[in-house]
C-alpha cells in the first residue's frame, strides 16, 4: 500500500488516468444488470464517483467544495454551449417520451459520478501532473479531455468504428469544456447539470442516434 501510495503522490498525471480507468471502464465489465435502472445507477456511477471523490480529496489537491453550490451559475454558463448538443438530439429523436422515476434517478447518478470521476479525479490528477512538468492548465485540460473521450472507445462493439470514433470525439470536446469550466469556477454542478440535461435528451427509447457523453 504504502508503494501505491507512493506512486499516486510522485505521479499525479499517470496514476488519475489509472484511477479513472479503473473505475469507470471496470464496474460496466462487471455490471450485467441490462434494464436495472436504479441498481446500476448505485453499482456503475454513486459508488465509484464516492470513490473517486475520496481519491481526489486525497492525493490530488482536490476539494469537496467543488459540489457546493459556490460558483453554481458561472459553471453553469460556461457549460451552457451544451445547449447545442441537446438540440440536436431533440431534432434527431425528438422530445423524450414519459421517463421513469428509475430513469430519471439513472440519469442524474450518471452526470454526477462521471463529472466527479472525469472531472474531479481525472482533471485534477492531470493538473497536478502537467504543472509538474512545466505544461500549465490548458494542456491538463486537453490531456483529461483526451483521456474521457478515449474512454468511449469501449461502445465499439455496439457502435462500429464509425459510430465510436464520432463518440469518442465529441465526448472529448464535452470533457474539454467541462473541465475548462471546472478550473474556472471551481464548481461542478454546471457540467452536472448540461450533462444530465444532454443524458435525458439522448435516452435511447426518444432517440434514434443521440449525443450521450
Amino acid at each position: 500500500m504504502r508503494r501505491i501510495g507512493k506512486y499516486i503522490r510522485e505521479q499525479p498525471l499517470e496514476s488519475s488516468c489509472w484511477c479513472y480507468l479503473l473505475l469507470t471502464v471496470l464496474p460496466g465489465v462487471l455490471w450485467q444488470g441490462e434494464g436495472r435502472w436504479a441498481a446500476e445507477a448505485v453499482f456503475r456511477y454513486l459508488l465509484p464517483g464516492g470513490a473517486a471523490c475520496a481519491a481526489a480529496v486525497r492525493f490530488y489537491g482536490a476539494s469537496v467544495s467543488a459540489l457546493s453550490l459556490r460558483g453554481f451559475c458561472r459553471s453553469f454558463l460556461y457549460c451552457c454551449p451544451i445547449a447545442g448538443l441537446c438540440l440536436v438530439n431533440l431534432l434527431l429523436g425528438g422530445w423524450p417520451e414519459a421517463v421513469r422515476p428509475e430513469q430519471i434517478f439513472w440519469i442524474a447518478c450518471c452526470a454526477l459520478g462521471e463529472e466527479v470521476m472525469g472531472r474531479m479525479l481525472l482533471f485534477s490528477g492531470a493538473a497536478l501532473g502537467a504543472e509538474a512538468r512545466g505544461w500549465g492548465k490548458p494542456a491538463a485540460i486537453v490531456l483529461s479531455a483526451v483521456v474521457f473521450g478515449l474512454m468511449h472507445a469501449v461502445n465499439y462493439a455496439a457502435q462500429g468504428t464509425a459510430g465510436t470514433l464520432i463518440q469518442c470525439c465529441y465526448t472529448a470536446g464535452i470533457g474539454a469544456l467541462f473541465a475548462w469550466s471546472y478550473q474556472k469556477s471551481g464548481c461542478l454542478w454546471g457540467g452536472i447539470v448540461w450533462h444530465a440535461l444532454l443524458n435525458l435528451t439522448a435516452m435511447p427509447m426518444a432517440s434514434s442516434g443521440g449525443l450521450l457523453p
